[in-house]
C-alpha cells in the first residue's frame, strides 16, 4: 500500500510539472498579471469633519493617476490628464474625479463636473505645486470642501469636509518644534490671497496666538485668543482645548519635505463648533 501511494504521488507531481511547462493552470495567469498595467497611486491620511474631534484619521485615502503604466510611473504633467481622489472614512468613502486644469488662487487640480465640491491646495494655489519627496507633482496637504453647515461664518458657501495629508508626513508631537513659526488658516477652500486671513503664531515659549479665532455666527464677535503652550501641547496629545467661542478643539501637527527638500509644517484643526468642523493651518 505504501509503494502504491508513492507511485500515485510521483505521477501527480510529474503531471503538474508538465502542465506548468506548457503554460497551463495558473502559470499563464501569473505571467499576465506581472506585465499588466498598474495605476499610479499616492497614499494620503484623511481627517474627516464628521469623525469628530475624537475620531481617528483614516489611512485609506489616495490620489490615483487614471493613466496606468507598466512601470507605475505618474503621468500627471501630461495634457488631458485625469485622476481621482478617494477620501472620507473607512466606513464611508467617496471618489472625486479630478484633472490638472489649474484653478486660479486655489489649486493646480480641478474637480471634474461638480459645482458642489471644491479643492484647496495651499502650496499650489498659484498653479504650480511644491510637491513632496514622494511625488513632485502632488502637494503635502489638500482641503476638500462641500456645502457649509448652518451657522458657519463661511463667506462662499463652502466648508471643509476633509483634510488630506501626504502619508510621507511625520506627526509632530512636541509644541516646542513650532516655536517662532507662523501659519495661515483655511477652512472654506477660499483663495490663498483672501483679504483677511486668520493667522496663528507661536512665541519663544510655544504659546499660541490666534489673530482671528475660528468660530461661527453663533459665537458672537471673534476676538484674538491666546492658548498657553501647555494647553496646545495637551490638545496635540488628544485632550481638547475648551473655549467659550469655539467649543472644544484639538490640533494634529505634521511636517513633510517638499520636492525641493524644503521642510513644511501643517496643522489640522478639528473642533465642535456648529456640530463638527475641520480646517488647516499652513
Amino acid at each position: 500500500m505504501n509503494a502504491h501511494n508513492i507511485n500515485i504521488s510521483s505521477i501527480a507531481i510529474f503531471a503538474t510539472l508538465i502542465l506548468a511547462a506548457c503554460g497551463g493552470g495558473n502559470g499563464d495567469s501569473g505571467s499576465s498579471n506581472s506585465s499588466s498595467s498598474q495605476p499610479y497611486t499616492v497614499a494620503y491620511i484623511d481627517h474627516n469633519a464628521n469623525s469628530g474631534i475624537s475620531g481617528s484619521a483614516w489611512n485609506g485615502a489616495s490620489f490615483v493617476d487614471n493613466v496606468p503604466t507598466k512601470t507605475n510611473a505618474q503621468t500627471i504633467t501630461q495634457n488631458g490628464w485625469t485622476g481621482q481622489i478617494t477620501y472620507g472614512t473607512s466606513s464611508k468613502s467617496a471618489v472625486l474625479q479630478v484633472n490638472n486644469s489649474a484653478v486660479t488662487n486655489t489649486s493646480p487640480i480641478s474637480v471634474v463636473g461638480s459645482a458642489t465640491t471644491k479643492i484647496f491646495d495651499p502650496y499650489g494655489a498659484t498653479g504650480t505645486p511644491l510637491g513632496t519627496s514622494v511625488e513632485p507633482n502632488l502637494d503635502g496637504a489638500y482641503e476638500i470642501c462641500g456645502a457649509a453647515p448652518a451657522g458657519s461664518i463661511s463667506d462662499n458657501g463652502f466648508a471643509a469636509s476633509d483634510i488630506l495629508i501626504t502619508s510621507s508626513a511625520t506627526q509632530v508631537t512636541n509644541v516646542s518644534e513650532l516655536i517662532g513659526r507662523s501659519f495661515t488658516f483655511n477652512q472654506y477652500c477660499d483663495p490663498a490671497n483672501q483679504s483677511s486671513p486668520q493667522t496663528l503664531t507661536f512665541d519663544s515659549s510655544g504659546n499660541a496666538s490666534f489673530e482671528l479665532y475660528t468660530g461661527s455666527k453663533n459665537s458672537g464677535a471673534l476676538t484674538a485668543v491666546q492658548v498657553p503652550a501647555a494647553s496646545f501641547q495637551s490638545a496635540m496629545n488628544g485632550t481638547p482645548f475648551g473655549d467659550s467661542q469655539q467649543g472644544q478643539t484639538i490640533w494634529t501637527v505634521y511636517r513633510f519635505v517638499t520636492a525641493s527638500s524644503t521642510l513644511k509644517y501643517v496643522i489640522v484643526e478639528r473642533g465642535t463648533a456648529d456640530g463638527n468642523y475641520v480646517g488647516m493651518w499652513y
